[in-house]
């Protein structure tokens, strides 16, 4: 029943595609799928009829949905049924208003997926953000994903146009046939669309409101903007910003209408988000999923955010799952970087993020201020008891590990976790 289901999702896909020709927009790499998706669809808005994949709608049944423009039936046959007749509408009667950009978050869990997702939506426009070991569990190396990533690129339309993250090196070696257009983005000077001066702020929180995020330089082609973005931290954010202004250059856009067009994009839910929590605190709320080389970054962040001598900065870390042969390396690698960057308490959650807490010991964290849990409930009740006025508090972990029941629990206004967290839907509240 259910592969029947994807192929009828697949055919009425295609016909869709076919009858509207919307420009397709593809965006895959190992980490910052999601939220480079939505700044480009922030960048694109003021200027097109767009749409973006919803949530993480990035596989084979995620896509052909967001090609259609709804939601997901779930479990109800009904839910199922009105996708079909809303699909099949569509393509009987002509909307106008139905996008003139299509931007597709592409997934690769399995060897063969973009080649699937690709065939489905060719894209116009490819976005390679990231190559490393994250859902390494069902490929036989780091370089068979590589492969898979760079599907993305080997089946652009005639003429099509690729940006690459000039600061991922992997991403870099991809080659690109001679008809495509090439933008590079990244902090490195080398890149064609690059960022400068990056600085993060906080001025305080007032109502249950952070005033604060991160101010950095766009330039291009010797021409400079500012860029403030409000509400999230770090560099990930950053190279999103810098994929979605090389889309939006690509299609002729200018630096001063992409940087106004930034200026509306409040944050994607469980990314390098800025929430008020309990106590005064402040929690950045990197809850979706995780990865060695995300978690390393978040870390960094974290780090990077001022704060006054007695307040500490926190890192509440879960299992990273799909690591396959890369679990211990990868596990390791980030508790050496909270030593590294002398984060002050550290608290995992779950079996493999003992892992983490193990090589911070080993590279000289304070072992009393180590504390490690099996279930998110628990770190959450912890917190509760020692958060002081101030402290900065990162959360990030495997989806599995679901981190944002620990963001609810210390968030200033859990009222509004509906809309401000991520996995609030009715699907996932029982699990």
């Amino acid at each position: 029943m259910r592969k029947i289901l994807y192929t009828y999702l697949a055919v009425l896909a295609r016909l869709l595609l076919k009858r509207y020709k919307p420009l397709i927009i593809a965006v895959t790499g190992s980490v910052g799928k999601t939220t480079t998706k939505d700044m480009i669809a922030a960048a694109l808005s003021s200027s097109y009829r767009v749409r973006a994949s919803a949530c993480s709608y990035n596989n084979e049944v995620g896509m052909p949905l967001t090609i259609i423009g709804v939601p997901s039936g779930h479990r109800s046959i009904f839910g199922w049924l009105g996708v079909i007749v809303n699909a099949t509408s569509l393509i009987f009667f002509y909307q106008k208003r139905y996008p003139q950009v299509l931007i597709l978050e592409m997934g690769a869990d399995h060897p063969g997926d973009l080649a699937y997702l690709t065939s489905l939506a060719k894209p116009d426009i490819s976005v390679l953000a990231a190559i490393s070991s994250a859902h390494l569990e069902f490929f036989k190396s780091l370089e068979e994903v590589a492969m898979e990533k760079r599907t993305i690129l080997e089946n652009l339309k005639p003429k099509g146009i690729a940006v690459l993250n000039e600061d991922d090196a992997m991403v870099l070696a991809s080659k690109v046939r001679k008809d495509v257009t090439v933008f590079r983005y990244g902090l490195s000077d080398k890149a064609d669309v690059t960022a400068t001066e990056p600085r993060p702020y906080f001025n305080g929180i007032e109502e249950k409101h952070i005033d604060g995020g991160i101010t950095f330089k766009l330039n291009y082609k010797g021409s400079s903007v500012p860029v403030h973005f409000e509400g999230i931290l770090g560099k990930p954010a950053i190279a999103s910003a810098l994929a979605a202004t090389s889309v939006g250059l690509s299609l002729g856009m200018n630096l001063v209408d992409i940087s106004h067009a930034f200026e509306k994009y409040r944050g994607t839910p469980g990314r390098l988000r800025l929430l008020a929590g309990v106590k005064g605190t402040t929690i950045i709320d990197d809850s979706y999923n995780a990865s060695p080389i995300a978690m390393v970054a978040a870390v960094t962040a974290l780090a990077e955010t001022p704060k006054e001598k007695k307040q500490w900065r926190w890192a509440i870390l879960g299992d990273m799952a799909e690591l396959g042969s890369e679990t211990e390396r990868g596990h390791e690698a980030v508790g050496k970087e909270l030593a590294k960057q002398q984060i002050d308490g550290l608290v995992t959650v779950g079996e493999r993020a003992r892992m983490i807490a193990q090589a911070a010991r080993g590279a000289g964290l304070d072992a009393r201020n180590i504390f490690s849990f099996s279930k998110a409930e628990e770190a959450g009740k912890f917190l509760q008891e020692r958060l002081e006025t101030g402290d900065v508090v990162l959360i990030k972990g495997s989806q599995i590990m679901r981190m944002e029941k620990i963001v609810k629990e210390i968030m200033a206004d859990p009222k509004n976790a509906k809309t401000l967290l991520v996995r609030q839907g009715s699907e996932w509240q029982t699990l």
